[in-house]
């Protein structure tokens, strides 16, 4: 991957050529990554800078991020944009409104949430994070000594239970993400939102690499973290030099 400041008259060249739809994950993007999920905060520069481009004609905001849309809007705050909570399950903006009905697949989430509670409840420093549609396990305050028990005893409720055929996991940094099994995804949204616009998509998590995927040599995609694993084309180094980017962007295209 190249750096994209490295990158960068390429890159505003493709940028001014067309609209564009910036698609930007939330914790460990948009706000450095936190303890626990209410204890992180999108700096007030950053808020500043995506109001600026949200009043920009031909640049359109998505947001997506694995916390639920009522968590990722409240973080975030800034109107007017998209907003995609439960990685992609629940898609809101202006006019556009989507969620879907999972009904049959929500007692399976809700006994697994019963027994990993049960199960994990000694443990210290495991959140266990109701999202309605989806359940998160966060085990980043748990002791390193006690990590490969948590990741053990997760596998061992959802590889037993009856009903894992309706649901689906997918690990993210020092988290399990347990979900409806439906072939739906972070780049399920993209496509769904990308109409004529390029793509431009930043994120630093596992779940991202779905959106980069589908973005292979059709938009700009970009890394955020120290690794070099990952379908990006870009990378920028943390949440800092994604605000720089942002500026970069609204500069180019402010007109």
């Amino acid at each position: 991957m190249k750096h994209v400041f490295k990158s960068w008259p390429g890159i505003a060249k493709a940028l001014c050529l067309s609209s564009i739809i910036l698609f930007l994950d939330c914790d460990g993007t948009l706000a450095p990554i936190a303890p626990a999920p209410d204890k992180a905060r999108v700096p007030s520069k950053t808020k500043h800078i995506l109001k600026q481009i949200a009043g920009i004609k031909s640049v359109k905001i998505a947001v997506i991020s694995g916390r639920s849309l009522k968590s990722v809007k409240r973080l975030v705050g800034v109107p007017g944009i998209i907003y995609s909570g439960n990685h992609g399950f629940q898609i809101e903006g202006p006019k556009i409104k989507h969620s879907p009905n999972l009904l049959k697949y929500a007692h399976a989430v809700k006994e697994i949430k019963r027994a990993l509670i049960r199960r994990l409840k000694g443990i210290k420093g495991v959140l266990i994070e109701d999202k309605g549609i989806t359940l998160s396990v966060h085990y980043r305050r748990a002791p390193a000594s006690r990590q490969r028990l948590v990741k053990t005893i997760f596998h061992e409720i959802v590889n037993s239970h009856p009903e894992k055929n309706k649901i689906m996991v997918k690990p993210g940094k020092k988290v399990f993400e347990v979900r409806p099994a439906l072939d739906w995804n972070k780049g399920s949204v993209v496509l769904r939102l990308c109409g004529k616009n390029l793509p431009i998509y930043i994120g630093d998590d596992i779940t991202d690499e779905d959106a980069f995927r589908v973005l292979k040599n059709k938009g700009i995609t970009v890394f955020v973290g120290s690794s070099r694993r990952s379908l990006a084309q870009y990378y920028l180094k943390n949440t800092q030099e994604v605000y720089g980017f942002l500026k970069r962007i609204y500069s180019l295209k402010r007109g």
